[in-house]
């Protein structure tokens, strides 16, 4: 669902050569008569789908998102393939003339600049706030994610007016001051260009004293979770390990997630069951995950 929501330039592209692709098979007796009509139907079907759930549960930012991605192909897909009977002399009926073709045309020309100045202004927005929660997170691990700080509990929200951003983190030896959160509120709002509010709770915690063999299995723990996980459509920000009684490890892990369900409880308990094999004590894994989307920038 959520895959269908956040449609950019890239889908357009796609959908265009789809509607190409499509009318071409149609031109041929070679190709399997369904085909096209399948392809087609691949690109149509899901996002109504999806925006028929969203007004089904009230949640207008999906259906609308799925919306714009439903008129995205079907513009494209209308144009690209009229580009391609018009090219191939499919269009020329005794009851249709050429000003009646180019009329179309004109229309769904104008359908596709409007959808693809949307689009455009979707695509720049993304990217912009892409890069946005990629500062904030550097910021927070030069502020925070130090050794009097861990992290339990992050989440960063947008609005109208900049982020929201509320977090719960275990303070070691110091506790966390008006000043320090100050402070972090104005390297944030630095570093995005755009006003961040600040909603934190600190827990006092203290601190172990491990033994060097601990700090070896600590280690060792988490080079194996990040070699594990490596595959997986995230990327990892904070990594902790603490022992846990009687014996036994827990692995706590902030994450971007990039993908839906990136961690389902199958892959989280598979895991888990994989480290404590490998180092034949308990491990547990916490995970909190910021949902997030990953868009390349454009290039010269």
């Amino acid at each position: 669902i959520m895959a269908r929501v956040s449609p950019n330039l890239l889908d357009l592209s796609i959908a265009f050569l789809s509607g190409a692709a499509g009318a071409y098979a149609m031109s041929r007796k070679s190709i399997a008569s369904a085909l096209p009509g399948v392809s087609i139907a691949v690109a149509l079907v899901p996002p109504l789908a999806v925006a028929g759930f969203g007004f089904a549960t009230a949640d207008l930012n999906i259906a609308f998102g799925a919306l714009l991605l439903f008129s995205t192909n079907l513009v494209a897909i209308v144009l690209a393939a009229s580009l391609i009977f018009i090219a191939l002399d499919f269009l020329t009926t005794e009851k249709q003339t050429w000003t009646e073709i180019v009329q179309g045309l004109r229309i769904t020309v104008a359908f596709l600049i409007i959808v693809t100045f949307i689009l455009g202004w979707v695509t720049y927005d993304t990217v912009s706030n892409q890069r946005r929660l990629k500062a904030i997170n550097q910021v927070l691990n030069q502020s925070l994610y130090s050794r009097n700080f861990r992290p339990l509990e992050i989440k960063i929200t947008g609005n109208r007016k900049g982020y929201v951003l509320k977090a719960t983190l275990l303070s070691y030896e110091k506790p966390l001051t008006s000043k320090q959160a100050e402070r972090l509120g104005e390297e944030l709002e630095k570093a995005v260009g755009a006003p961040v509010t600040l909603d934190l709770t600190a827990i006092s915690a203290q601190t172990e004293t491990f033994g060097f063999d601990t700090v070896v299995t600590i280690t060792k723990i988490e080079e194996a979770v990040q070699k594990a996980v490596a595959d997986l459509p995230i990327e990892i920000f904070s990594i902790q390990t603490d022992p846990i009684a009687p014996e036994g490890y827990r692995v706590t892990l902030s994450v971007m997630e990039f993908a839906p369900n990136a961690f389902t409880s199958t892959t989280i308990a598979e895991l888990e069951s994989k480290l404590s094999e490998e180092f034949e004590v308990p491990v547990k894994l916490q995970i909190y995950a910021i949902p997030a989307q990953k868009v390349e920038s454009p290039t010269d």
